[in-house]
């Protein structure tokens, strides 16, 4: 709808592709600026005199994945000593997903329990590390986030709106994996 009101023919654009518009900065004694400027300097109102801001927006499809308390079954594969159970499979665990808009979902814990269970008596990890995902046409991807370690985690997934099932794998820098699906289905 952006695209449509700017003029910019939308039957040339597809999904993954990306559009820039730098809108001008009007300035109180009638200066129009439009010099593009740094998405963080658009921000700095000690700045105005600068330029205009540059607006990027992707295109993507709706995202409407189903929000609430489910219970995904989880496992993976440690590098580290301390798991009970190693590889881990099967594990049930109750995560909550929130929509933050946009296409973007919070998820209560990113390994649905999994690091808990390895973790948790050896180390204290009895909490849960909430992560975000981006749904990009039902390809969803992890968005940078460290675990309690301070490790970055990574991964991506899919969800199919068929059978309402989310599916992530994830990794971290430690070279621990694992996985986790849910069914979201209302």
């Amino acid at each position: 709808s952006v695209a449509s009101a700017l003029g910019i023919p939308i039957d040339s654009l597809a999904v993954g592709d990306k559009f820039q518009v730098t809108l001008p900065i009007n300035t109180a004694d009638g200066r129009r600026l439009t010099t593009a400027l740094d998405s963080d300097l658009c921000n700095e109102p000690a700045q105005p005199s600068f330029g205009g801001c540059g607006v990027a927006w992707a295109i993507s499809c709706p995202s409407a994945i189903p929000v609430g308390t489910f219970t995904a079954t989880s496992g993976g594969t440690s590098t580290d000593g301390c798991p009970p159970t190693n590889p881990l499979s099967g594990l049930s665990y109750d995560i909550t997903l929130t929509d933050e808009g946009a296409g973007v979902y919070t998820v209560s814990d990113f390994s649905a329990g999994v690091y808990q269970n390895w973790y948790g008596a050896c180390y204290g990890y009895t909490f849960e590390t909430p992560i975000s995902f981006i749904d990009v046409c039902n390809n969803l991807t992890l968005i940078g986030k460290n675990d309690g370690f301070t490790c970055p985690v990574t991964g991506s997934g899919t969800y199919d709106p068929a059978t309402g099932i989310i599916t992530i794998n994830w990794s971290n820098c430690f070279g621990d994996v694992g996985n986790w699906t849910v069914d979201v289905k209302p």
